[in-house]
This record gives C-alpha cells, structure tokens and sequence, in this order.
C-alpha cells in the first residue's frame, strides 16, 4: 500500500502541519513527516511561526532530513563486529556437551543473518537512511574480517604442520 502523502500533508491546514513536524512527530511515519516539512517551505511557512523558537528546538530536535543523514555512531560499528563472536560463543557454551554433528555447530549463522537483517530493517524503517546503509557496510566489513581471520589461522595450522609442531 503506497501512500502520497505530499497529497495528503497539502490538503492539511498550516498549525496541522505546524503540530505535525513539531508536537505530534513520533506519531507519523518518515515519510509523512518529510511530506508536511516541504508542504510547510512550500507555504514559505516554519513551525516558529505557531511556537517560540525554545518550544520548536525542544520538540522537533532534529529534522527528517538530518535524521536521515546521521551516521552510525562508533560504538554501534564496534557491536556489529562483536555480535556473531558473542551469538556464536554463547551457542558453542550452551551445546558443548552435546555430541553433535559440526552442521549443527553452524547453526547460529543463519541465525546471526537474520539478526543483522532485522537491525537493519528497523534502523531502516525509522528514518536512518545513512545510518542503515553504514551499517550494511559494517555487516560486509565483519564478513570479510572474519574470512581474514580463518585464512590466517589454517595458514598458521598449516605451518605448524609442515614444521612438524608437537601438540
């Protein structure tokens, strides 16, 4: 179901659109609330006209459009190389005395996919367009870090092997 909302914020009267980019923000979609902030500079009008500019900068905070544009924080970057580390090393402790197959030590692959999956979708559906983009880049950067990191292990396996290491 696709909504025009620039057809729907023009139809709106200038304090609803005021209410909408100010008080009533966490009600409307990103989208929405995108629609009404150009309805609002197609009228030549600002929120500060209904609100004094402490109530507008108190409210409104960021705009959708900076919303939008934030990247993601370092901390964030920093999780989604820890996460399948910590998903997998929680799994590996919880099954480690089951005797099972090592198909089944896989299994929280699938399951760290989905996970990144559904963070991105969310991050996504809330307006933080740059945000979910950087974040799909950290999920590749992992990706690769961790392909880096099992290569460097067998090529030390395989040394120790070739020099005849005792274990």
């Amino acid at each position: 179901m696709n909504i025009d909302f620039t057809h729907v914020m023009s139809e709106r009267t200038d304090k609803q659109l005021a209410d909408i980019v100010t008080i009533k923000r966490d009600e409307y979609q990103p989208e929405a609330l995108l629609a009404a902030e150009k309805e609002l500079e197609k009228r030549n009008l600002s929120a500060k006209e209904f609100y004094s500019d402490e109530e507008v900068e108190k409210i409104k905070g960021f705009t959708v459009t900076q919303i939008a544009e934030l990247k993601l924080p370092w901390h964030y970057k920093i999780l989604t190389v820890a996460l399948p580390i910590l998903i997998f090393t929680v799994y590996i402790l919880l099954t480690r005395r089951l005797a099972i197959s090592y198909f089944f030590r896989l299994a929280p692959l699938p399951l760290v996919l989905l996970a990144q999956y559904m963070i991105h979708r969310d991050i996504k559906a809330r307006g933080y367009i740059r945000m979910a983009v950087d974040f799909k880049k950290w999920v590749v950067y992992t990706f690769y870090i961790y392909i880096a990191i099992v290569l460097m292990l067998a090529g030390l396996f395989y040394v120790l092997m070739m020099l005849d290491y005792k274990w």
